[in-house]
């Protein structure tokens, strides 16, 4: 699975967009999308924070034009390096089978995956929540809305305390973009490489002493869990 290595180069690229270091932003967030076509939110996570952080906006009003565009090609071309990964992936897929799209014919006939509106998908959870069997009712469509509940609410949390801009916008993207599949199987496996996710819980905990040893806990048993689902057979995804 690629959750390790996206969350790798994500970090870093949060971190570098952060910092506005956008050469290096560019170059981790090339590696991000070559390993997950979803890498692609960076690149607007990356514009908003340059847009914010350089005041496109009032210098536009203030019609300091030049200005504007000597900056964008000085800094802000560098963010357009990641979609080198992205391209990168569909040159290889072209290169194999003539087909630079050839992935979504996988994902389509093996895995009957393709793209839906994101209000299906969560009613069509809670639909398979209550018509599924058991085994994958707790393996599969628990875990999904667990962690699509928890996100949620770190995400408002995070608004309300007006936490940083450039984690809440990706943390939005990555969700809406990574549940938004026509027979989603493995949300919960796609939040745990969601950086900021737990750049918000750790604050909410730090601010929640009792929430110290809670959540740990809580997450200790679900490790458990999932590595018991896993060792006995079942369909862990």
């Amino acid at each position: 699975m690629t959750e390790s290595l996206f969350l790798l180069t994500t970090v870093m690229t949060l971190f570098y967009i952060r910092t506005h270091k956008w050469i290096l932003a560019g170059i981790t967030g090339a590696f991000a999308t070559f390993t997950r076509m979803v890498g692609l939110v960076l690149l607007v996570v990356a514009v908003v924070e340059f847009v914010v952080h350089y005041k496109v906006f009032i210098r536009i009003k203030c019609r300091e034009w030049a200005e504007v565009f000597q900056l964008i090609g000085k800094k802000g071309v560098w963010i357009l390096l990641m979609l080198l990964g992205s391209a990168t992936y569909l040159y290889i897929n072209w290169q194999i089978t003539g087909d630079p799209f050839r992935f979504l014919y996988y994902q389509r006939t093996h895995w009957h995956q393709g793209f839906w509106y994101f209000g299906g998908v969560m009613i069509s959870q809670f639909e398979h929540l209550a018509h599924s069997n058991r085994i994958l009712v707790g393996t599969v469509f628990i875990p999904n809305l667990f962690a699509f509940t928890l996100t949620i609410l770190l995400l408002l949390y995070a608004s309300i305390k007006r936490l940083n801009l450039t984690h809440i916008v990706y943390l939005l993207g990555y969700t809406f973009v990574s549940f938004s599949l026509s027979w989603l199987l493995s949300g919960a496996r796609y939040m745990v490489a969601a950086a900021p996710l737990f750049i918000f819980l750790a604050y909410f905990i730090e601010k929640q002493p009792p929430f110290h040893i809670l959540v740990p806990l809580l997450f200790l048993v679900g490790l458990l869990v999932t590595m018991r689902w896993y060792v006995l057979g079942m369909p862990v995804f």
